[in-house]
């Protein structure tokens, strides 16, 4: 198994932990590469919805969070597909 294929199943992993137990679950900080892998996975339509943050805003490595569709983060830009 690869680096990213090995990446796509770590991020379906927490998304699907996140759906399942409606918690909120983060992955490690994300380069522009990763980042374009999660949006090709279309992760809203399990009903996660996926919020990228770092430091600072448009910073170029970002953290991922999973939550489920009812909870909300004011403040968090939304990643859309």
């Amino acid at each position: 198994m690869d680096k990213d294929e090995f990446l796509l199943k770590r991020i379906r992993e927490l998304a699907n932990l996140s759906y399942q137990r409606d918690i909120v679950t983060f992955t490690d900080f994300l380069n522009l590469n990763e980042q374009n892998m999660l949006v090709s996975l279309k992760l809203h339509q399990i009903g996660v919805e996926v919020k990228l943050f770092g430091g600072y805003e448009h910073a170029e490595r970002q953290m991922a969070a999973f939550s489920p569709e009812a909870l909300v983060f004011p403040g968090i830009i939304l990643l859309t597909a």
